[in-house]
């Protein structure tokens, strides 16, 4: 199953998906993104999102969340701009791109291995 980015997106039901993937995927598609496209033409596999619980990220994660922004939501609250889509900006994606790294790569003698 697969645990979706909270979010009050309707992009995690259907039909969202349905015509590709057979099922809700979370993305702003009912198929395939132009990154998937450029992905199975150069051969590579479609990278699972970070948030599918048990998926197998051997060959590569992907962090993006639909709807987000690169400023933090504390940072457009401040100017008066509302963000209700996600609250995954840009720096939330990072962090888990870090913890990831961190639990995946070993650093030995300055060098990641």
């Amino acid at each position: 199953m697969i645990k979706f980015e909270e979010t009050s997106l309707e992009f995690k039901r259907l039909p969202y998906g349905e015509t590709f993937f057979k099922n809700a995927t979370g993305r702003c598609s009912n198929g395939l993104l132009m990154i998937d496209f450029i992905a199975l033409s150069a051969g590579l596999p479609l990278l699972k999102p970070y948030k599918e619980a048990g998926a197998n990220f051997t060959p590569g994660v992907n962090f993006a969340v639909a709807g987000s922004t690169a400023l933090p939501v504390q940072t457009l609250a401040a100017m008066n701009i509302a963000s209700s889509v996600t609250t995954s900006s840009l720096d939330v994606q990072l962090d888990w791109m870090h913890s990831h790294f961190n639990s995946t790569c070993q650093i030995q003698k300055g060098w990641i291995k």
